[in-house]
């Protein structure tokens, strides 16, 4: 069985046709910190959508870049695996070429954490202005009643404007945008029709991490920064465009300065990759929280009601939630990243749906231990077998 650092590297050396959708030359990406923020900027840079990452790029205190190079762990474990099942996976387009593996994956994975900005600062929002109004009923509020009590609370784009948030749109608003078809089909004939959790669910989900755990959750916060920047990037690509031409460009479909097409059907791309990247972060409930998740109207989440994360549902979420679960660098954060990517061993069996991980018995034995748990407790949420062993 194959270290991480092996699977890389052949990843990186052998089969750039595969994720590398720009065909860039990067640096040392699994060891330097800068070369990973560059890796995933000039990504977001070459697809006219460097927007996004405004606020991020200026960002880069010592946790948001252990953060990068985590991504870019993520990134090639989704790659590892997803070659392993199909690499000819794509969703389907109706006005232009289909949408690669590739392309997806790079917009979900290397965004799927932009929300560690906010999460890092929750206590400052948290002391802002406003946190007691959740309690008061107007007509902008939505009501949840159980145990005999009722809580107002707030829609959370309504919290965002009031909390100085840069997010303008959520992820269920593109229907105001344009009108287009919202459908999800893949090429392997996964079919999507709906988003993983319904939006009341979603709403509860942030105010039960917001005043239960006192965290903004990263998941449902960069969902919505992601939607909300690549909504505006769209629109200022067209004003571009349209400011430049002596006939109006199409707002439908149109072609910017560099050549780069853009086309209103990526906004239901946009939309569910935000939808993936909101679920990757909602957990089951534990015996611990489950009065809480009953008194946020959080029962879909309960032990007995989840519906377990599968790639036959939903492939995208699927990779997602294992990639990002089994990496093991912000497990151990004391060693290098080459140094521990070539301590941990990884096999994927696509047959019979069998993830088997060796972890090194050199490393720190609490923080393996914590790792190996973390591991077996994707059986609890992803439809996936595990085995997980220190040797």
């Amino acid at each position: 069985m194959e270290t991480l650092l092996q699977k890389f590297s052949d990843e990186i050396n052998n089969h750039g046709d595969f994720w590398n959708y720009y065909n860039q030359n990067f640096g040392n990406i699994l060891e330097n910190t800068q070369c990973a923020r560059k890796f995933i900027y000039r990504f977001f840079a070459n697809g006219g959508k460097d927007y996004i990452l405004d606020e991020w790029i200026n960002e880069q205190d010592e946790n948001i870049g252990m953060r990068n190079l985590h991504t870019v762990n993520v990134f090639f474990i989704g790659v590892y695996l997803q070659r392993k099942i199909d690499k000819n996976l794509k969703i389907k387009s109706m006005s232009s070429e289909d949408y690669k593996f590739s392309y997806i994956w790079y917009l979900l994975c290397l965004a799927h954490d932009l929300g560690y900005e906010y999460e890092n600062c929750s206590q400052m929002y948290l002391n802002m202005r406003g946190r007691s109004y959740k309690y008061r009923a107007t007509n902008n509020y939505r009501m949840h009643s159980d145990f005999q009590r009722t809580i107002w609370y707030p829609n959370r784009l309504d919290w965002y404007s009031r909390h100085a948030l840069n997010i303008v749109y959520t992820f269920s608003c593109s229907k105001n945008i344009c009108d287009t078809n919202r459908i999800i089909t893949y090429s392997n004939g996964v079919t999507i029709k709906k988003a993983r959790y319904s939006q009341r669910l979603i709403n509860n989900y942030f105010f039960y991490r917001l005043y239960v755990m006192e965290k903004l959750d990263h998941g449902i916060v960069g969902a919505d920064y992601f939607y909300s920047k690549m909504i505006i990037n769209y629109v200022n690509q067209y004003k571009k465009v349209f400011l430049a031409s002596s006939v109006a460009p199409d707002f439908y479909g149109f072609y910017n300065s560099d050549g780069l097409y853009f086309c209103v059907e990526q906004i239901k791309i946009f939309e569910y990759i935000s939808d993936c990247i909101a679920a990757h972060n909602v957990y089951v409930s534990s015996e611990n929280d489950e009065y809480k998740y009953r008194e946020y109207g959080l029962e879909h989440l309960l032990q007995d009601n989840f519906e377990k994360i599968d790639y036959n549902d939903n492939p995208l979420l699927f990779i997602l939630c294992v990639a990002d679960t089994i990496e093991p660098g912000k497990r151990f954060a004391e060693y290098r990243n080459t140094e521990i990517l070539d301590m941990i061993r990884v096999n994927y069996d696509e047959e019979d749906n069998m993830l088997c991980v060796e972890v090194d018995n050199r490393l720190d034995f609490d923080a393996a231990r914590k790792y190996v748990e973390n591991v077996r407790s994707l059986e609890r949420w992803c439809n996936i077998k595990v085995k997980v062993e220190i040797r």
